[in-house]
C-alpha cells in the first residue's frame, strides 16, 4: 500500500487542513487567556508584588489598573464574536460589503449564506496533546544542547539557576496557581507579541528595503497577524533579518532593567534557541499550538524551579 493511502496519513492530512480553521485559534486563544485570568485572580496575594518567573509584560502588568485583565477581556470579546459569526453562519462586514456590490451590479443577484462552522471537538484536543510533546522536547533537548554550545565557545560556564534569576524580586514567591496562570498567559501574550506581530513587522520592513528585498521569501499566513512571516529561505536577506533581529529582541526583552532578569550569555543563547524554537512552531504549526506549546513548558518550568 503506498504510504499516501494510508487511512494514518490521510488522518493526518485533515487534521493538518482542519485547524488552519480560525475557529481553533480563537477557541485555543479564549481558553488560555481564561486560564490565566482566573488562575491569576484566585491566586492574588497583597504580599507579592511581581512575580517570579515571568517575562517583563507580566512584571510591568501588574503596576497597571487591573493588570492584563482589559486587554484580556478586550481580546476575548474580539475572538468571541468572530467564533459566534462562524457559529451561525454570519456574514462578515467585509462579505456583507461584498454581496452589496455585486446586488447592485445584478438587481437579479441572490447571496448565498454562510454556512455555519462545525470544528472537530477532538482536534482542539490533539493540538493540546502536541503543544505538550513540543514543549517536552524542548524541556528534556535545549539545556543540553545550550550547554554544548557554549562549552565550545568557552570553558567558564555560568550558568544561572534559576535561569531567570531576578536581584531586585529575590525573596516573593509564587505558588502553584501563580506559576499555571503565568505560563498560560505567557504562552498567549508571548507568542502573539513575538513570534506574531513582531516578525510580522520586520518581515514588513524587510520588504520596503530594495537591498532586502531581492530574494522572494516562501512565507505562510497567520491568522493572529496581518502580514505573512517568511517561512524557509536562508538566502533571502529579509528572511534573516526578521528571524535574526526579533528572535535577539525576545531574548533580550528579558533583561530590561530593572526588572529584567540577571544577565549571563548562557540564558542569552539559551532564550535566543527557544525562540528559533517557537519562531518554527508558530509558521508551520499555528499559532495555538505554538502557544500551547509555550505555555507547557513554561508550566513545567515553574514547577520544576
Amino acid at each position: 500500500m503506498i504510504y499516501t493511502e494510508t487511512t494514518l496519513y490521510k488522518a493526518w492530512e485533515s487534521y493538518n487542513k482542519t485547524i488552519t480553521h480560525r475557529f481553533y485559534t480563537y477557541g485555543h486563544s479564549i481558553i488560555l487567556l481564561i486560564l490565566f485570568e482566573f488562575l491569576m485572580w484566585v491566586a492574588a496575594s497583597p504580599n507579592v508584588l511581581a512575580y517570579n518567573g515571568t517575562d517583563l509584560w507580566f512584571k510591568l502588568s501588574r503596576f497597571l489598573p487591573g493588570g492584563t485583565l482589559f486587554v484580556s477581556l478586550a481580546i476575548i470579546g474580539m475572538w468571541a464574536w468572530r467564533l459566534r459569526e462562524d457559529w451561525f453562519g454570519i456574514k462578515t462586514r467585509k462579505q456583507l460589503k461584498n454581496d452589496a456590490s455585486l446586488k447592485k451590479k445584478n438587481p437579479k443577484f441572490i447571496p448565498k449564506p454562510k454556512p455555519k462552522y462545525r470544528p472537530n471537538w477532538h482536534y482542539f484536543g490533539f493540538q493540546v496533546v502536541e503543544g505538550f510533546a513540543y514543549s517536552a522536547l524542548i524541556l528534556m533537548l535545549l539545556p543540553p544542547i545550550t550547554y554544548a554550545l557554549m562549552w565550545i565557545i568557552t570553558s567558564d560556564i555560568d550558568v544561572p539557576s534559576p535561569l531567570d534569576a531576578n536581584d531586585v524580586f529575590q525573596g516573593f514567591h509564587t505558588n502553584f496557581f501563580q506559576n499555571a496562570g503565568l505560563a498560560f498567559g505567557a504562552g498567549f501574550y508571548e507568542e502573539l507579541i513575538f513570534r506574531g506581530y513582531l516578525f510580522a513587522g520586520l518581515s514588513w520592513l524587510a520588504g520596503k528595503v530594495s537591498y532586502l528585498k531581492k530574494l522572494k521569501a516562501q512565507s505562510v499566513k497567520v491568522d493572529v497577524v496581518k502580514f505573512s512571516l517568511p517561512k524557509y529561505n536562508p538566502k533571502d536577506r529579509g528572511f534573516l533579518l526578521a528571524i535574526t533581529v526579533g528572535t535577539m529582541i525576545y531574548a533580550l526583552s528579558h533583561y530590561l532593567i530593572p526588572f529584567g532578569d540577571a544577565w549571563s550569555w548562557y540564558s542569552f543563547v539559551y532564550r535566543f534557541f527557544f525562540g528559533l524554537i517557537m519562531y518554527f512552531i508558530f509558521v508551520n504549526r499555528g499559532f495555538s499550538i505554538a502557544a500551547w506549546a509555550h505555555a507547557f513548558y513554561d508550566f513545567w518550568y515553574f514547577v520544576l524551579n
